[in-house]
């Protein structure tokens, strides 16, 4: 990429770009491919989704097109001027939200230790520490 931006006799780079990087973000086109493909959902079920995207995102819920408008806006303008060669997320903190929080149930296989509840996570790693440790200290298996 840089080498696009690059002055051949000087070797300085010119208009560096910046970039913005969208997470979960809230569209039409979106819901009228959940309706498409058979996931039409209750009021409800809406409802309680919406609920469970606002305890996981740090700042509550999903981005709206406007939010990443915004963004992008900045970007273009002169207040940007100092800002060069960022990928700015644009994702309600969804990206700083740690790998072990709990998931609804039936989110992921329930085989899979990530997708379990943090409590059962834990128990399943401390048996697998302990039979390990139990493994351990009898010594390597002998020949």
């Amino acid at each position: 990429m840089f080498s696009y931006l690059k002055r051949s006799n000087k070797e300085r780079t010119l208009n560096p770009c910046s970039v913005y990087s969208v997470g979960n973000t809230q569209t039409d086109t979106r819901e009228q491919m959940v309706q498409l493909m058979g996931f039409e959902k209750s009021a409800e079920a809406k409802k309680a989704e919406d609920q469970r995207n606002l305890k996981l995102q740090p700042l509550g819920g999903e981005c709206s097109m406007e939010d990443v408008a915004k963004v992008v806006t900045f970007l273009a303008s002169s207040m940007a001027a100092a800002v060069t060669g960022v990928s700015l997320p644009v994702d309600r903190g969804s990206l700083i939200t740690p790998p072990n929080f709990d998931l609804p149930p039936g989110f992921a296989n329930a085989g899979d230790v990530t997708a379990q509840p943090t409590q059962a996570r834990f128990e399943m790693m401390s048996a697998a520490a302990a039979a390990a440790a139990a493994k351990g200290a009898q010594g390597p298996p002998k020949k």
